[in-house]
């Protein structure tokens, strides 16, 4: 299983070992080790390396290696072999052999305790096998990972690895763990050799941003995902082609697709999958309208697209389509995005298809299916076939699966169980998704079927069987609490784990929070959320608690928290939003809505929070798109007379500045503004703001006929809205009042005699009816003086 023969050859064994490849032929005892571990013999390699340190290894006695020798050399290589083994038997399958799990046995001498892989209040999957393996590999490459890289350059890569692992074991993720595998990888990636090495490299920033997603940290997801593209000169991108989705359909559709573009020199050496190693199966769709793929009618391609792509294309298309999923809200539009990746990879399935980026890839193609009628029979095959593929093949043919393991994502085999679980409780097979849910210990899960049958109280008689059973365990406490809605229970598990137990006060908090007991709900998140931070939900909570206690810094500066972790969550930057409006931040409420409004593009209140923030922040490019989506989304209801003042007097405050830039930008504002005031004046056309804003604009134009027009507009408008009102309410004559003064300098400006004699007549009109009421009036006054003016000039 290898490469080109030259690639090895320029490699040190430790990069044949990282890469999971090897030679055709092994020289030299380091060479044939590896040889041996890729291709799947487990037990043969161990047999090579001194007995008594593997067997130092498993009874979990290690500080005493010496650091340099042979001892810390063999001690380096049985680490990685426990890792691939642990992996093997937890993630991708096929299970460790009874031979193999002869030869650990024969040598462990311990068993962790409960808790001892628990990090962060976060605990292990309860399906979880050979434990005792993860916690003496943790001891080797982690605890002992400056040892080792004083002679090892990969053991800072291998103790990221097992970091990494560790964390695709717990059930949620871990801080601890999240400084110790990135700080790990950042170490890797500064080794001479990664950089060197453009493979290995490009496979480390891949492992880096997936291991970023998992805990929630998209920036650096992104960020490394460039690298590997940058490393390995390639490029993806999304583009358009024609195609076509049912059987009948005639007329070709535009459609995203995802190309991979040769960016500068080719690469030439690639990884290899052994051509033995199977595949998950692709599970077609029978349907009689719908193909189930997208069938592109167009074979235009850039000249510098891969017609196949190379095992890391393969890698970084799964990789890409991750990162959307993480960093976009769940929805249909998410869905379309991911798509073209998923296609990329399934178009061009063969020899260069790593087995766990296939599956990786069919299991977003069924996340993305979940909930449509005519694919739910695909869905649940679909998975239940990658369930099945991990209990396939042999360890000897299918060693290819563990060939870029971390760069594929591929979730723990309790992790997919969990999934298959799910996907059948939607199609409303219950029963069936408890039982499931019941074998992984997912507690939460069996309630909510429990309580789907109408058949709570057996979940309850469960729980009691397992403390019964297993003692007083956290989350089976914390798993009454849920059965019982007693708070008792959360208390208990938060003691029994000595405050480690972060769940059970998250649970608590949420059920302080229905039963209105705000203050004591901030109390308990805030333990949960000290424990473990990366619970954007629990931060989300906290701040309607704190909200509801009348906190505004605390509900803000949570919220700001939550959308670090979670920036899809639009109702989060929503309400911070209006967190920095109530805190007079209006320039800072301006940014988080806008973040909501790319998320939320059909909410209409986001729209008007972003309007009114807007205003307040005298944003006047933000009012004007917050005015323009309005529109569209409610109509004439959608007009705002606030929002259209405000813009017009910032506009004409940029063009008074007399800067250049201001000039320009005052320019495309005036004509943005006035597409908006286009569809306010078709949609409501009594409104005065709307006419007034026109006319403002044609005056920084300088066109005193269109002002005039307008202003005429707006004082039919005005006087629409008041009738005779306006002769006995104050309020109403001063309105009048500045639309006749505004009409009356207009006609004066443009300098007809038929525009001064019309607006004379109108404001002799308004003068005549208020002044019984109004005489006495600064207003009346001014209106008395114009109507003097227009006298005047008439005469003159």
């Amino acid at each position: 299983m290898g490469v080109d023969d030259n690639f090895m050859e320029e490699s040190s064994w430790e990069t044949g070992l990282a890469l999971w490849q090897s030679p055709p032929e092994a020289i030299g005892f380091q060479w044939e080790f590896v040889r041996e571990v890729v291709e799947g013999r487990f037990s043969e390699a161990l047999r090579r390396l001194k007995h008594k340190v593997v067997e130092r290894i498993l009874e979990g006695s290690v500080s005493s290696f010496e650091e340099d020798g042979d001892e810390l050399e063999h001690c380096f290589l049985a680490s990685v072999v426990l890792l691939r083994m642990f992996q093997r038997d937890n993630i991708c399958g096929p299970s460790l052999t009874e031979d193999e799990l002869a030869g650990l046995e024969a040598n462990t001498r311990f068993e962790p305790k409960d808790d001892e892989l628990d990090v962060d209040g976060e605990i292990f999957g309860r399906s979880v096998r050979h434990t005792n393996l993860l916690l003496a590999i943790r001891r080797v490459l982690v605890e002992n990972e400056r040892k080792l890289s004083q002679r090892f350059w990969s053991a800072t890569l291998w103790s990221a690895r097992a970091g990494r692992t560790h964390q695709d074991v717990l059930t949620g993720p871990s801080p601890t763990l999240k400084s110790e595998v990135q700080g790990a990888y950042t170490s890797a990636l500064k080794s001479s050799e990664t950089r060197k090495n453009p493979i290995l490299g490009g496979l480390v920033h891949i492992e880096m941003a997936l291991a970023s997603n998992s805990f929630l940290d998209s920036s650096t997801n992104e960020k490394h995902l460039k690298f590997a593209m940058d490393t390995l000169h390639t490029k993806i991108e999304l583009s358009g082609a024609l195609g076509v989705r049912t059987k009948w359909q005639k007329e070709a559709k535009a459609n995203l697709v995802a190309q991979v573009l040769q960016e500068g020199e080719e690469i030439e050496r690639n990884l290899s999958i052994p051509t033995q190693c199977k595949r998950p199966r692709n599970i077609p769709l029978e349907d009689t309208d719908v193909l189930g793929f997208t069938k592109l009618s167009t074979d235009q391609k850039p000249d510098n697209e891969r017609t196949t792509p190379t095992v890391m294309d393969h890698f970084l298309l799964s990789a890409k389509a991750e990162s959307v999923a993480a960093n976009l809200p769940s929805g249909q539009l998410t869905t379309e995005e991911i798509r073209p990746y998923l296609n990329r990879v399934l178009d061009g399935c063969e020899e260069s298809t790593p087995p766990l980026v296939l599956g990786k890839v069919l299991l977003f193609r069924t996340r993305g299916e979940l909930g449509k009628g005519r694919y739910a029979e695909r869905s649940m095959k679909q998975v239940e076939e990658l369930v099945d593929y991990y209990k396939q093949g042999n360890p000897i043919d299918d060693c290819g699966r563990l060939i870029g393991l971390e760069a594929s994502g591929y979730p723990a085999m309790w992790k997919l169980q969990k999934e298959f679980a799910i996907l059948l409780g939607t199609i409303g097979l219950v029963k069936a998704a408890s039982e499931i849910f019941e074998g992984l210990g997912l507690w939460d899960e069996v309630i909510d079927c429990q309580r789907l049958m109408g058949n709570e109280q057996r979940a309850r008689v469960l729980i009691e069987k397992r403390l019964d059973e297993e003692g007083e365990r956290p989350w089976l406490l914390a798993a009454m609490g849920e059965v019982t809605r007693d708070e008792k229970w959360y208390v208990k598990a938060w003691e029994v784990s000595k405050g480690r137990y972060a769940k059970a006060m998250r649970l608590l908090g949420r059920l302080l929070i229905s039963k209105n007991e705000n203050q004591r709900a901030v109390s308990a998140l805030e333990d949960a959320l000290k424990i473990n931070f990366l619970y954007p939900d629990a931060w989300f909570l906290l701040a309607h608690a704190a909200q509801k206690c009348g906190d505004i810094e605390k509900y803000a500066s949570s919220l700001t928290t939550a959308v670090q972790l979670d920036g899809s969550n639009a109702e989060a930057w929503n309400n911070l939003g209006s967190a920095q409006l109530q805190l007079g931040k209006p320039q800072a409420a301006v940014t988080a809505l806008q973040q909501a409004a790319k998320l939320r593009r059909e909410s209409w209140r986001v729209w008007e929070n972003l309007l009114l923030a807007s205003i307040a922040a005298n944003a006047v490019r933000q009012m004007i798109q917050a005015m323009d989506a309005l529109q569209e989304i409610r109509g004439r209801e959608g007009v705002s007379a606030e929002g259209i003042s405000a813009a017009i007097v910032e506009i004409e405050r940029l063009g008074e500045s007399g800067e250049d830039d201001d000039g320009r930008q005052t320019a495309d504002l005036a004509r943005r503004l006035l597409n908006v005031l286009g569809r306010a004046s078709a949609l409501v056309s009594t409104e005065p703001a709307v006419w007034n804003a026109y006319a403002r604009l044609h005056e920084l134009g300088g066109d005193h006929g269109m002002v005039l027009e307008n202003r005429k507009k707006e004082m039919r408008s005005v006087l629409a809205r008041a009738s005779q009102n306006y002769a006995s309410d104050l309020q109403l004559f001063e309105i009048v009042a500045r639309a006749a003064m505004n009409l009356g300098y207009s006609a004066i400006r443009e300098g007809s005699e038929d525009a001064k004699l019309s607006a004379l007549l109108q404001v002799n009109s308004i003068v005549t009816a208020s002044e019984t009421n109004f005489a006495d009036t600064d207003y009346f006054r001014d209106l008395k003086k114009v109507a003097d003016q227009l006298s005047a000039t008439e005469d003159s």
